[in-house]
């Protein structure tokens, strides 16, 4: 309506992995960390932005698109963000995403100019947990410096980026993983705990070296000639329960 001043658009992650979600997991988040595509979800979701958006635009001139994601759903968000001309993302409004990964080198090869990946930036902030391999993913040289790193700047991502104290010290593969949509900690006043050079900065550690672990391993499957078809293979193989080899 004409009063209406905040909408919200929340985008869910991928489904559980099994066959029926090969769209998710094979088609979307394997080509996305492995070949940094633009997914096929984000350019559907920029389709869905737009009609919400005029639709917005019609009946209430006056607010704004909040919008909040987890995991591919972060990626989807800010890929489909990124498909907006100028004045449709003035109607977007924040853009708080949970457990996602870096997406500047996707935005780079989708074609978007430095000003506009900036531009996008401004409205994103990120919640991480620094033990989370999605959260993590093309994170290497943004979080902090280690011993024996040179001087060289650390690198900027997309958006801000909160490194979470987690609820559990649990990896992804545990019960309570660490991947999980709210396994972290608040302050009691509903502010969610962040680790700094003053606090918990041994988790800002744990979170730069695993992402540098995530961007060796993946280099590796590279070198190995894992490309797009042959990522999607060996997925759609693991999904029937198949065996594979190296």
């Amino acid at each position: 309506g004409k009063d209406t001043k905040q909408t919200y658009l929340s985008i869910r992650g991928s489904d559980g992995m099994r066959l029926a979600n090969w769209n998710d997991w094979v088609d979307n988040d394997a080509q996305f960390a492995i070949n940094h595509i633009h997914i096929p979800q984000a350019k559907l979701a920029t389709k869905g932005m737009k009609v919400k958006i005029a639709e917005m635009s019609e009946k209430a001139p006056n607010a704004k698109m909040d919008i909040v994601a987890h995991s591919l759903g972060t990626m989807v968000s800010v890929q489909g963000i990124a498909g907006l001309n100028a004045q449709e993302l003035e109607k977007v409004g924040k853009v708080v995403l949970f457990d996602g990964p870096d997406t500047t080198k996707s935005l780079k090869k989708m074609g978007l100019s430095d000003e506009k990946i900036k531009k996008i930036s401004e409205k994103i902030e990120y919640y991480v947990n620094p033990f989370d391999i999605v959260g993590m993913l093309n994170r290497e040289h943004t979080i902090t410096k280690l011993p024996g790193d040179s001087n060289e700047s650390l690198k900027k991502p997309v958006g801000k980026v909160n490194v979470l104290v987690p609820l559990h010290y649990t990896q992804i593969t545990d019960p309570e993983s660490s991947h999980d949509f709210g396994v972290f900690q608040s302050d009691g006043k509903g502010n969610l705990l962040t680790a700094s050079e003053d606090f918990h900065p041994e988790l800002l550690r744990a979170g730069e070296k695993l992402a540098r672990l995530i961007a060796t391993s993946l280099d590796s499957l590279r070198a190995l000639g894992v490309d797009e078809n042959v990522a999607s293979n060996v997925l759609n193989a693991i999904m029937r329960g198949e065996i594979v080899n190296k």
